[in-house]
């Protein structure tokens, strides 16, 4: 019966460890269809001039098929073709505007430059 209660009690405990895996890794690809990716980077983006800033900067990258950016969450959600472009580059692009993507840090000259809405913090209309 110890067996029996030891067998289940790894089974259970390597499911879980699986469901933890699946979890951590649906927060960074959240879907794949014929070569192209769906990815969600967390920015610093504060308002609707921010969205459209980001928005507008991503569409015009090759290999980007779409991108939105949630305002509340600072969450874009950015598809793109793996074999034009990759996630690190779509990343740098949003640093290079002036706001952080994920763990990369944004642009500290193009940061001074956005105007005060889009700095983190100041927006008032949270």
């Amino acid at each position: 019966m110890k067996k029996i209660q030891s067998l289940v009690a790894v089974i259970l405990l390597a499911l879980f460890s699986l469901s933890l895996t699946a979890q951590e890794t649906s927060k960074v690809e959240v879907k794949e269809e014929a070569g192209f990716k769906t990815v969600k980077i967390k920015t610093t983006a504060e308002c609707n001039m921010c969205k459209d800033r980001i928005e507008n900067m991503l569409n015009k990258l090759d290999g980007v098929k779409t991108s939105e950016l949630d305002v509340p969450t600072k969450i874009a959600t950015v598809t793109y073709k793996e074999s034009s472009i990759d996630i690190e580059t779509i990343k740098k692009a949003i640093a290079k505007i002036g706001y952080n993507a994920d763990d990369m840090k944004k642009n500290e000259k193009a940061y001074k430059k956005l105007p005060d809405c889009c700095k983190e913090g100041k927006h008032s209309n949270k």
